[in-house]
């Protein structure tokens, strides 16, 4: 199918790994992954919900994101 592309679901594990990271690693991370699913459980979200609330977790972190390039840029970011 011409219209299906791996290319968003690598880049999306990408940015949630590289988001990991930053905050410290799994152990740091899980718990903030585990608000923003109880938070958000049977709700719409969308990249602003994800960075405002990654930011008020981890604001030292978020501040290191190049968030324009991760989200609107194609292919995947060198950082």
């Amino acid at each position: 199918d011409d219209a299906f592309s791996r290319v968003p679901y690598e880049k999306g594990f990408a940015f949630v790994c590289h988001l990991e990271q930053l905050a410290g690693g799994a152990e740091a991370f899980a718990p903030f992954l585990k608000s923003y699913f109880d938070t958000l459980a049977y709700k719409h979200t969308d990249p602003p919900t994800l960075r405002t609330m990654y930011t008020a977790h981890f604001p030292d972190a978020a501040a290191k994101v190049d968030w324009e390039r991760w989200l609107n840029a194609p292919g995947l970011p060198a950082e």
